[in-house]
């Protein structure tokens, strides 16, 4: 047998190229904080149509299933938008996601779950590579 570290040079690269071109997919659209959701409902409806479309990450990431049936937004049983009319399920950076705040290497150094969790999809997510679908 003849060794061709070419051949196997040109199957690591293929690999690592591979593994690197991936994204982590957006979280799915759920509430996370059913104390604050629910007193969502119990609020003005206006109020709570004004607070869902003004912040993004508490429409997205904490009450985002309550939003969506506010804004009357289809979310399929995965948790993924059907119909984005007010609410993104992109980040609004999409496509060239963007960083919201400094040191986002730091943080995941120091807390390897970070971009597993809502607060590393917002504040990190060109760091934690989430994906725009």
């Amino acid at each position: 047998m003849i060794f061709q570290p070419s051949l196997i040079f040109i199957s690591l690269t293929i690999l690592f190229l591979n593994v690197s071109d991936a994204k982590r997919d957006p979280l799915p659209c759920v509430d996370t904080d059913a104390e604050t959701c629910n007193q969502l409902a119990a609020l003005k409806h206006e109020f709570s149509k004004k607070g869902c479309k003004e912040d993004r990450y508490f429409s997205r990431f904490v009450c985002c299933a309550s939003c969506t049936r506010l804004l009357k937004i289809k979310v399929d049983s995965n948790g993924v938008f059907e119909d984005t009319k007010e609410l993104k399920f992109n980040d609004p950076t999409c496509p060239d996601v963007q960083d919201r705040v400094k040191h986002c290497e730091e943080r995941i150094e120091y807390s390897p779950g970070y971009c597993d969790r809502r607060i590393g999809h917002y504040n990190c997510a060109k760091t934690c590579d989430v994906a725009c679908v």
